[in-house]
């Protein structure tokens, strides 16, 4: 208490502002905001990138006709909406302060709770807005791999799982694979991709 009176609602607000500003740089460097994202090119099709985990795309229901894996949604209460909260109230508050209107804290404190408020949901609303995005692509991404055609590298047993090699975007990709009628398929057929489902792709003999 004797070092709030020391400080004052000033140096409140303004070690909020540091800390949450501080805090928003270190969740960055270290994990990323989009931590969880995975429409990049060494999921989708860069050059060479080789093996590539069905699981990331996902099965949303349409072509794939199956369950899976999406990309999770962009959490409210996250590093990011929380260090933004963090720091536009104390941003706002030392304003606030300093405006002779706004000074005392039964009103710097309320608007700077309404600043940030305001301003984390903004930033909430922007990377959900984003990873939908993201997820549309993935969805895109997905029907265009139904059909295409896809060469065998690991003998696919009966009713066992084997090894693909496709061409997506620019480079050459490798995948889980089960032959969609259970038949045994031999390395180095050529075959057509019909569904995603998991993290496996199901496959036919191409005819």
């Amino acid at each position: 208490m004797l070092a709030f009176q020391l400080i004052g609602f000033y140096g409140v607000y303004a070690i909020c502002f540091w800390v949450g500003l501080i805090f928003a740089m270190i969740s960055g460097a270290l994990s990323g905001v989009f931590h969880g994202i995975h429409a990049d090119s060494a999921h989708f099709g860069g050059p060479d990138t080789g093996h590539m985990d069905a699981g990331h795309i996902g099965d949303h229901g349409g072509a794939g006709g199956g369950g899976g894996h999406t990309i999770p949604d962009f959490p409210a209460f996250s590093p990011v909406t929380i260090a933004t909260f963090v720091t536009i109230f104390g941003g706002t508050g030392m304003i606030f302060t300093r405006i002779p209107s706004t000074s005392p804290p039964y009103f710097s404190m309320p608007l700077a709770v309404a600043c940030a408020f305001g301003g984390a949901y903004g930033v909430f609303l922007l990377f959900s807005m984003i990873f939908e995005s993201v997820q549309s692509s993935s969805e895109v991404l997905q029907s265009e791999l139904i059909d295409q055609s896809a060469t065998v590298i690991t003998a696919i047993p009966a009713n066992g799982m084997g090894e693909i090699a496709y061409v997506a975007g620019a480079g050459r990709q490798n995948a889980q694979a089960r032959s969609i009628d259970g038949e045994k398929i031999d390395a180095g057929a050529e075959v057509v991709i019909k569904k995603v489902v998991g993290g496996s792709f199901y496959v036919e003999r191409k005819q």
